[in-house]
């Protein structure tokens, strides 16, 4: 399906680790009240131990990670506004050391700036200028 849809006959777990944190963290508290749910209703069958133990688990790692990359976009978008906050002077400052001899990746690289997305925003917008 080239549509961006997700087919349920091929949907693996795999496919939850893709999810965008939140949905991803909403998938995991699902595994785990699923998991947990599964076990109480099978706990007099003696069968608690292959899918509910393993929707338990899956649940607390998708929630887990889920959280830790809500964690890292709001620090890379605090990064991203404090760096475009001074635009104007950095890439005034890209298109001196260029004149000087110097290329655009290295002067970022000497700046501390390694997020591959900003320095194309980055360098496209010294170029534009040029």
């Amino acid at each position: 399906m080239s549509d961006g849809s997700i087919d349920p006959v091929t949907f693996q777990y795999g496919e939850f680790l893709r999810l965008p944190p939140k949905p991803r963290i909403v998938a995991g508290i699902g595994f785990m009240v699923g998991g947990t749910v599964l076990s109480v209703l099978l706990w007099h069958e003696g069968f608690i131990w292959a899918l509910p133990l393993f929707a338990f688990a899956a649940g607390i790692f998708l929630s887990v990670s889920g959280a830790i990359d809500m964690r890292k976009a709001a620090r890379r978008r605090k990064y991203w506004e404090a760096i475009l906050e001074h635009e104007e002077e950095i890439v005034k400052e890209m298109l001196e050391a260029r004149s000087r001899g110097r290329r655009y990746v290295q002067w970022l690289n000497q700046h501390g700036i390694h997020d591959l997305e900003l320095r194309r925003y980055l360098i496209d917008a010294a170029e534009l200028r040029q």
